[in-house]
């Protein structure tokens, strides 16, 4: 076994390089091996990170190994214990588009755009996790596990087959720090003074973009300046509003600086019990988001005066079933609301009412060849 890594990264898109990038520039991480599918762009890509760590003063460790997490789960299996990282980023999905609707005419994705988020590509999001959890679990390790894979759906339902990330992240982590934006501009004090407890799935980032059809997803919010309740002194709804994508920052892959430093906050603050005080996407495999509290010995759930543990996740519940999941059943089967179903019949001739997690690499084959197929016809090429 090799010297111990602070951390492996798995899958080196958008998200995971940009994780890359900033962990280069960190003088507490001292080693980070990267693997991806792809050889030739993974070695440059983790040449180009180094060399331009190098730039600023930093001299970091680092390397790359080719992984295909599709491959047999033993081989995957001996390639974590052979790095035996503290700390493993899941960065791997199949499906990179945040915005699937843009290639087709914007009438052909209605039926499901119109009722629902990402819940309907979950087979996409959860496929390749699955299978980094499954060699996870294989090499005998236990490195923290930092997901950023669609987590608010993909925890709850690995979580049942005992394969739960130890915290995800995502819109619910990045609209609050544009809260925390917005009270201090208007309280007039530093950033770093404000407080934001959010309670919210992802979804609430979908609604507050376009204020989809259907009823507001519930959500919990409250703001702390100094450690005073400011809450009822702003219109916390216009700052949700403004902080979902495409208002004040960037959306899709152009934010993913943002949407990579929340995934390196949540590693460091594992790696190095910095005990932060944040919002984090389904920790152990809870649905939806949190505020929590992160350190050396996990995360924790944070709630403060208002809500109990049993609101927090009944709110993130239904915030799911507006996303399209009515639920994960104890044995893992995934149950979608009758809209996506019929959504994905009208659409594509896409017949699923629910599949289990262990079946995610049929149902996520299926869906995409047809897919792949609709975006065929369309195309103008």
């Amino acid at each position: 076994m090799e010297r111990q890594a602070d951390v492996m990264i798995i899958g080196l898109g958008s998200v995971g390089g940009w994780c890359l990038e900033l962990l280069m520039r960190e003088p507490s991480i001292s080693r980070v091996v990267a693997a991806d599918i792809r050889e030739t762009y993974g070695m440059q890509k983790v040449n180009t990170a180094i060399t331009g760590a190098y730039q600023m003063g930093y001299y970091p460790e680092a390397e790359f190994m080719r992984m295909d997490v599709l491959e047999s789960v033993e081989k995957n299996a001996e390639i974590i214990r052979k790095v035996n990282p503290r700390l493993v980023m899941n960065g791997t999905t199949m499906w990179a588009g945040w915005h699937p609707e843009a290639m087709l005419p914007p009438d052909v994705m209605e039926p499901i755009t119109g009722v629902a988020g990402l819940g309907p590509y979950l087979p996409f999001h959860m496929r390749l996790l699955y299978h980094v959890m499954l060699a996870v679990k294989a090499s005998g390790l236990n490195p923290y596990v930092v997901n950023a894979s669609l987590g608010d759906i993909t925890g709850p339902a690995l979580k049942t087959q005992g394969l739960a990330p130890t915290v995800g992240m995502g819109n619910l982590d990045n609209m609050a720090v544009l809260v925390k934006k917005q009270v201090a501009d208007k309280e007039g004090v530093k950033a770093r003074d404000v407080i934001v407890y959010l309670v919210a799935h992802h979804f609430n980032n979908v609604w507050f973009m376009n204020e989809a059809p259907g009823p507001r997803p519930p959500y919990f919010i409250k703001v702390l300046v100094d450690g005073r309740d400011v809450t009822d002194r702003h219109d916390t709804y216009e700052m949700l509003k403004n902080s979902a994508g495409g208002r004040m920052r960037l959306s899709g892959t152009a934010c993913d600086s943002q949407v990579g430093s929340a995934m390196c906050k949540h590693a460091l603050a594992l790696l190095n019990d910095r005990r932060i005080l944040t919002n984090a996407v389904s920790p152990h495999g809870i649905p939806g988001g949190y505020p929590a509290r992160i350190g050396a010995d996990g995360v924790k759930l944070a709630l403060p005066e208002g809500i109990t543990e049993e609101e927090a996740i009944k709110i993130n519940l239904e915030g799911q079933r507006r996303d399209g999941v009515k639920e994960i059943t104890e044995d893992g089967t995934v149950i979608y609301e009758d809209a996506v179903v019929e959504g994905w019949k009208k659409i594509m001739d896409f017949d699923c009412t629910s599949f289990h997690v262990t079946d995610v690499d049929k149902v996520a084959e299926e869906q995409m060849s047809k897919f792949q197929a609709l975006i065929k016809k369309y195309s103008k090429g």
